[in-house]
């Protein structure tokens, strides 16, 4: 049985193997006949599909392109009645034939919102390009005037094959073509299509509305289409079009009009006009990183770019209002910190347009001026939800990236009653308080002798709400304002004492982590204020009878909580106590004196003697835990003899306190101390999550550095600002930056410091780079950088003359600061010149690949900066013949079109500097 089985098993493989042999000499024999057939090279697949069959036709029209006589070419494949040999006939209509495809296209693929997929194939996209470029350098090069839009060349219309050569066609003649090109482009903006959103961004659209603004000089009614073709832009593009515009050689019509339209964009766009603007003279869209320079032309556009048409208050509203509604995107910490440093500038220029057309709409939200409502609604509207949050926004952004202590100020002191108020109703409502409690901190802990805000604030701290209006919450459970009608009864003041002293003592608390001197500055105001000892004298209709409970309270909460921050420096303090024992001395001396006494006498001693009491629990404490100079020491034996006549038993108990404690050896607080603490201050700080707080730690080690502290070295306050060049936060970088220039002011001979940092390939790159932006900006506004200009230019041509490749933006910048020298102290480089020139010649010469253009766009620019400088030309004297021959060669067969636009402008400036010296040599003889 088992043998029967195995048989029929080998018997059935053998099958298989047979078939499988014949199945492999089928494949075989299948192979050698395909080997006979060849495939037909001209066979092309057909397509059945309308769009399919129109990409044929239009491929089968403008053909390969490979021919100089394109217009020629694509005519003679036009079924016309009439053939003729006009030559603006013929292309107009070969023009009109490609616009009608076009047109075609567009109602072929309108665009649908139920897929991202685009309609036009991919491989049709290309005769879409080519036919634009047709349209683009046959139709409009061809048939504008000259010195109108851009150079052809600089368009690098890549999928057109021969040489761009445009036969002009002298205006008006070809005037019925650009018509043409305008009303069918303007046709296909009109409605949604693929093609149309090909075209809006790129070629097709500058044409159009370039044709559209010559077209409305003569013939209003294309004013409208202008304006059609303007909305359909963004505002960044139209931007980029009209800046890149107006550098070009044009007409002074067409460049005036580009010019107003500039102008025009920024306040006709009130929603983007100036964020466009920023992004794009800051290049924000390309890169991230700030150019501190750049923010100085933003403010200067801005400030020279009015249109004419409106006041300048009209302007400046505008303005503003676009400033203010780019600082409620707290999110954007990029744009915020430009537009802050911008405000700051503009600050310092004019504080009052700052503060008439920023500040005031932050005030007016958060104090709203009651209105005349005859209805007794108590629902009343004064500051809505959004406006609200808008408005603490925009004080958010300004504090987490300003640092300007008098710009902050300014725009805090009048809104810090009601921030106040905002904070106690956001924790009285269990709502998120942290940042508002954050915005305080990082307002008070700013440097201001005068204590300007805590000062507003320690007056004020029972304002829960103003005096015509209440905090409230919407349906969003967002705050708004509201009218009031109703005072609270001193019984629910009484009732909020205690919350109020709480939050105010945990927000000082928070503080005393950053400046634990404004602690003991509470402290004593409070103890001021509870003891009736202030300055301020109040009269009966002023007083609040809360004002002594609140002080007491705080100062109750800062005595358990702060204890240690208090007894630091206790000189003041024990001051403070003695004054106030030497006036219950002075009323306790001429109470004895009165022969008749009043019926309240009994009470009122009563109540001196509490708050004496009072008064040596404090005392004694500050004895016990203080830290007491000679100073200190000197104060408690005057308030041990003044207590003696007053209640000598406190005198005597004090008298043990004392004894109680080692004074053997008096401490004095000296300089070097104080300054040892506020490093480690400034330390602190720098480690702190708040960016304005880490640049006020950069402020506090460069005071320490100015008053030439022997604690701090200068190496160590650049290295910290160093380090802080790497933080992302830009309101943090841009600080350090500009702290690194006001150390050099202090000290001339850090540009050594800097130079050698400079060129320290181990250093970080980006780091280095800003750094350079300090030297610039030394070079172009120090007297001293004649004398240390040999240093300079020898560093920055060491820099150069490294060969690595990933250097190129370190050799531009080196390059940018020998330009900037040779223009500012032409004398002080005269002895370096033959090394410069060579520096020159090695880059235009041998650095030709396409990854040095920019490179040898510096070069040229460094030729123009020693031309622009007094005396220029006699500089390049020797250099003259060479120098020519390197431009005309380089303007003929550069690859970059910048850096052949540059040589050339090089040139007409040899040129003009000639003729200039040619003249004042005549007018001499």
């Amino acid at each position: 049985m088992a043998s029967s089985t195995k048989d029929s098993k080998d018997e059935s493989t053998g099958q298989k193997n047979g078939q499988s042999s014949s199945q492999m000499i089928d494949l075989t024999k299948i192979k050698q006949e395909l080997k006979a057939f060849k495939p037909d090279p001209t066979y092309v697949r057909k397509r059945t599909t309308r769009l399919g069959k129109l990409f044929d036709k239009v491929s089968d029209f403008i053909g390969t392109q490979e021919s100089p006589n394109t217009i020629d070419e694509m005519y003679a494949k036009l079924d016309v009645e009439e053939r003729t040999d006009d030559k603006l006939k013929r292309r107009k209509l070969v023009i009109h034939q490609l616009l009608e495809f076009l047109l075609q296209i567009h109602n072929l693929v309108p665009r649908s919102n139920q897929t991202d997929m685009i309609a036009i194939p991919l491989y049709d996209m290309k005769t879409v390009s080519t036919m634009v470029n047709i349209i683009v350098i046959e139709g409009v090069y061809t048939c504008l005037p000259q010195g109108i839009g851009f150079p052809l060349v600089k368009r690098r219309l890549k999928s057109f094959k021969i040489p761009l050569k445009v036969v002009k066609i002298p205006y008006p003649r070809g005037k019925s073509i650009l018509e043409d090109i305008v009303n069918t482009f303007t046709e296909i903006y009109k409605t949604d299509s693929d093609l149309k959103n090909l075209l809006v961004v790129g070629t097709g659209y500058t044409d159009a509305l370039t044709c559209c603004i010559v077209l409305a000089k003569d013939e209003p009614k294309y004013e409208s289409t202008f304006k059609f073709l303007e909305s359909i832009s963004s505002t960044y593009q139209l931007f980029s079009l009209y800046g890149s515009l107006i550098s070009q050689p044009l007409q002074q019509w067409f460049k005036l009009f580009v010019m107003n339209r500039l102008a025009d964009l920024v306040v006709e766009r009130a929603h983007n006009g100036v964020q466009s603007l920023i992004e794009v003279i800051m290049g924000l869209r390309e890169s991230e990183t700030v150019d501190v320079a750049k923010i100085d032309e933003v403010l200067k556009v801005l400030l020279t770019t009015k249109p004419s048409r409106l006041t300048k208050i009209e302007y400046l509203q505008n303005i503003g209002s676009q400033l203010y509604n780019i600082l409620v995107h707290v999110n954007w910490p990029v744009m915020v910190s430009i537009v802050t440093q911008l405000l700051e500038q503009l600050y310092v220029k004019n504080p009052l347009i700052v503060r008439d057309f920023v500040f005031k709409r932050i005030w007016n939200i958060f104090n709203p001026d009651t209105r005349e409502l005859s209805n007794d609604d108590e629902n009343i509207m004064l500051t809505s939800e959004v406006e609200l949050n808008n408005a603490f926004n925009v004080v958010l952004s300004i504090t987490r990236t300003s640092g300007n202590e008098e710009f902050v100020r300014t725009m805090f002191e009048p809104i810090t009653v009601p921030f106040w108020s905002y904070l106690l109703y956001q924790r009285k409502m269990s709502k998120d308080y942290g940042l508002t409690e954050k915005i305080f901190i990082s307002v008070l802990a700013r440097p201001d002798g005068n204590y300007t805000i805590l000062n507003t604030l320690l007056n004020n701290l029972m304002a829960v709400d103003g005096r015509s209006w209440e905090f409230a919450s919407g349906e969003n459970g967002l705050t708004y304002i509201k009218e009031k009608f109703a005072t609270k009864t001193n019984v629910d003041i009484l009732d909020s004492v205690d919350f109020v002293a709480t939050s105010f003592g945990e927000l000082v608390k928070k503080l005393s982590a950053i400046d634990e001197e404004q602690v003991q500055y509470v402290f004593l105001k409070c103890l001021k204020a509870w003891l009736n000892a202030d300055e301020r004298l109040l009269t009966k209709d002023d007083e609040n009878p809360f004002v002594g409970l609140i002080n007491l309270k705080v100062i109750e909460y800062l005595s358990d909580n702060l204890k240690d921050s208090l007894t630091k420096s206790v000189d003041n303090t024990l001051e403070l106590l003695y004054s106030v024992i030497k006036d219950e001395m002075k009323v306790h001396t001429e109470t004895l004196n009165v022969i008749s006494e009043k019926e309240d006498s009994d009470d009122e001693e009563n109540d001196n003697n509490a708050n004496l009491k009072i008064v040596f629990e404090i005392l004694s404490t500050i004895i016990t835990d203080g830290r007491l100079s000679s100073k200190s020491l000197k104060t408690v034996s005057n308030i041990q003899s003044a207590l003696q006549s007053v209640d000598p038993d406190l005198s005597q108990r004090l008298s043990t306190i004392v004894s109680g404690k080692d004074i053997k050896e008096a401490e004095n607080f000296t300089k070097e101390e104080q300054d040892i603490a506020i490093k480690q201050k400034a330390l602190k700080n720098l480690a702190d999550n708040s960016p304005p707080i880490r640049v006020h730690g950069l402020q506090l080690l460069r005071k320490l550095v100015e008053s030439q502290s022997a604690t701090t070295s200068l190496e160590f306050t650049i290295n910290q600002h160093m380090l802080q060049l790497k933080d992302p936060e830009p309101f943090v970088y841009l600080n350090a930056i500009r702290g690194l220039e006001e150390l050099l002011k202090f000290d001339q001979d850090l540009i050594n410091n800097y130079l050698n940092i400079y060129s320290n390939p181990k250093i970080n790159i980006d780091e280095r780079l800003k750094l350079g932006e300090v030297i610039l900006r030394y070079i172009n506004f120090s007297g001293n950088a004649l004398k240390n200009a040999g240093r300079i230019i020898g560093t920055t041509l060491a820099i150069v003359r490294k060969d690595s490749n990933h250097e190129v933006a370190m050799k531009t910048s080196a390059m940018s600061l020998l330009g900037s020298l040779c223009r500012n102290n032409p004398l002080a480089t005269l002895n370096y010149m033959d090394d410069i020139m060579d520096c020159v010649f090695g880059i235009l010469q041998l650095e030709t690949n396409t990854d040095y253009a920019v490179l040898r766009r510096s070069a040229v620019v460094l030729v123009d900066d020693i031309l622009s400088a007094n005396d220029g030309l006699q500089l390049l004297g020797k250099y003259g013949k060479k120098l020519d021959t390197t431009l005309k060669y380089m303007v003929e067969t550069d690859s970059d079109y910048l850096a052949r636009e540059q040589a050339l402008s090089v040139l007409s400036l040899i040129d003009d500097k000639f003729a200039q010296t040619f003249r004042e040599t005549v007018n001499i003889h």
